[in-house]
């Protein structure tokens, strides 16, 4: 199967995890992840990381860091997912939930890049997921939980009127200085939202690997990209028949998945 990967939320959808912690292999071509071209929007070219994994993400100097890219493309090369992927990052540093509404900037360059992206796939079959990560600014700004509840819920709604109604959105957690409400905010926000999934980023480990209260590092996106993927593959292999769905049910409303 062949994913088109959409990564959006505030920082760490681009990522802040240093490049210098890669490994040489790590930082050299990596043709198994195709990422959209954001400054052309015309053309998938092979992921390198410090010259094309970060570009066009307010808050963050373009390739100066990356995110999940780096461990997304560890576990093609792994053959954990499929032969190779294509990727779509679309998220914005610092951003509240109230900044991504449907006509504003961000959405807008949300929509370009991702309607651009399914005309350069058009002649393919491939199966769309959304890697989303948001809420820490929400956090920091003091957004009542019950306004960011129903503005995320919008949010996942709008996301899939441009990349498919039936898109996967596979949601991780906050890092761990956030007050557990929060975790209970994003739970909600799954129960009352069809085929969303909450990656816990202190259950997989990767909460130990931490470069800022806010962000996590290059080992932490390799745990979280290892999870999603996992998460991903398994998605995608339970939901080709609608009626092993109910099975799965119960942990939804808990916002998990045990396999």
């Amino acid at each position: 199967m062949t994913y088109l990967i959409i990564f959006n939320g505030e920082s760490n959808s681009g990522g802040f995890a240093q490049n210098n912690l890669l490994t040489a292999p790590e930082l050299a071509v990596r043709s198994g992840v195709q990422i959209f071209n954001n400054t052309t929007l015309n053309t998938f070219d092979s992921l390198q990381i410090g010259v094309n994994n970060l570009v066009g993400h307010t808050g963050l100097t373009d390739n100066a860091t990356h995110g999940w890219e780096n461990g997304l493309a560890n576990e093609v090369n792994l053959g954990r997912l499929s032969s190779h992927a294509y990727l779509v990052k679309t998220g914005q540093g610092a951003s509240t939930i109230s900044q991504w509404n449907v006509g504003g900037a961000y959405f807008n360059t949300f929509t370009s890049r991702v309607n651009a992206a399914k005309s350069l796939l058009s002649a393919q079959n491939y199966k769309t997921v959304i890697w989303y990560t948001q809420g820490i600014n929400d956090a920091t700004a003091g957004t009542s939980i019950a306004t960011w509840e129903t503005s995320t819920i919008q949010h996942l709604a709008n996301l899939r009127s441009i990349a498919g109604v039936d898109t996967p959105i596979l949601i991780t957690s906050l890092t761990p200085i956030y007050n557990p409400s929060w975790l209970v905010a994003i739970q909600d926000v799954i129960s009352q939202t069809n085929k969303t999934y909450l990656i816990n980023t202190a259950t997989i480990g990767a909460d130990a690997f931490l470069r800022d209260a806010n962000h996590w590092d290059a080992q932490g996106m390799r745990l979280m990209a290892s999870e999603l993927v996992r998460v991903t593959k398994l998605f995608s292999s339970n939901s080709r028949k609608s009626r092993l769905l109910p099975s799965f049910r119960p942990n939804f409303k808990v916002g998990t998945i045990v396999l």
